[in-house]
């Protein structure tokens, strides 16, 4: 038994709550991608509306409406969090990354 609902998608986008690196105990209510469910853990990627053209820490969704957004987001590629189930807003189920994000997100991840 997971304790997390069977319909979670991965390469969805989900509300969940994200804490600061240099604050452990602050966090924001912020979109990310769930990119893997463990047993215990998400795996999952940030997504911010603060876009730095070029950044190579982060892939732009050029399809972020199509992804259940309001505004132009990226997906921060250089730190993958471990959230436990309960900071994940399973039902905030927002939207899914499009096939073409998807494949680029694994490259770029893998690179």
């Amino acid at each position: 038994m997971t304790g997390y609902p069977d319909n979670l998608h991965i390469f969805g986008i989900y509300l969940a709550k994200v804490y600061f690196d240099d604050k452990p105990d602050v966090y924001k209510v912020r979109p990310v991608v769930l990119i893997d469910k463990a047993e215990a853990l998400f795996l999952v990627l940030k997504i911010t509306s603060s876009i730095v053209q070029g950044e190579p820490q982060s892939y732009y969704l050029n399809n972020w409406r199509e992804c259940g957004l309001n505004v132009p987001s990226s997906v921060v590629l250089s730190h993958l969090y471990q959230i436990p189930p309960e900071d994940l807003f399973c039902d905030r189920h927002l939207g899914s990354l499009c096939k073409s994000d998807i494949q680029a997100i694994k490259v770029l991840l893998e690179a």
